[in-house]
């Protein structure tokens, strides 16, 4: 089974179908389970801890595959609650996040619609045609260019980062600028990223409240414990 974790309301629900269909179509059963930011005033308004007991998280556990789609900044309550109800709000999106984790693989698709790129840019109309030719490529192209970049690190055991928690290597070729948006910037092909921070979403151990990355043009070396150069 896979996991559908839409953030969205019923009028954008088609977003989550279309996926749903997607899934179904490679012979695997999908499960919806949907966020709406308005209704986040009315349950947090009354919900208590018991609310949230474990068993709640452990139904997470049963999925081969999550496909996080958020269609508006995922985390934001997007309404004023009482303090006590916000800290039951963090650490319910705490637990949930870092279960999800547990799932591999973990995709996330954040979807180009207004609210996620006011979020992102000062210049959300551009910001939307940029999220929109990233995500609109040959993804079977893709994979081989990705296999063939793969291949230059055959052999290595070990990658030492002394700068942070992700090294990224990007190979989109649809993202033909950087524009200061970290999420399109890092897949830039020809670009590499390091971020410091969180890096449990990808396999990695180091947990943290926050995951800060931070692209720019690579020029890659790849080199023994002696120092010396094997390959460009």
């Amino acid at each position: 089974m896979i996991l559908i974790h839409f953030w969205g309301e019923d009028s954008d629900k088609w977003i989550a179908n279309r996926f749903m269909a997607a899934a179904a179509s490679l012979g695997t059963m999908p499960v919806l389970l949907q966020r709406f930011p308005t209704v986040n005033k009315e349950i947090l308004s009354f919900a208590a801890e018991t609310c949230f007991e474990q068993g709640y998280f452990d139904l997470l556990s049963y999925f081969a595959a999550v496909l996080d789609v958020p269609d508006y900044r995922n985390v934001v309550v997007g309404c004023e609650i009482e303090p006590e109800h916000f800290q039951l709000y963090c650490s319910c999106i705490f637990r949930l996040v870092d279960k999800l984790m547990e799932c591999r693989p973990f995709t996330q698709i954040r979807i180009p619609t207004k609210v996620n790129a006011e979020e992102s840019s000062p210049d959300p109309e551009d910001c939307i045609l940029r999220m929109t030719r990233t995500n609109d490529i040959d993804y079977d192209t893709l994979k081989v260019d990705c296999r063939r970049e793969l291949e230059r690190f055959f052999g290595i055991r070990e990658v030492v980062i002394h700068t942070g928690t992700e090294l990224g290597i990007g190979m989109n070729p649809n993202v033909k600028d950087l524009c200061g948006y970290t999420v399109l910037d890092e897949k830039m092909a020809g670009t590499f990223h390091i971020a410091v921070g969180a890096n449990q979403m990808f396999g990695g151990h180091n947990q943290a409240s926050n995951h800060n990355a931070f692209a720019g043009v690579r020029r890659m070396e790849v080199k023994n414990k002696w120092n010396t150069k094997l390959r460009n």
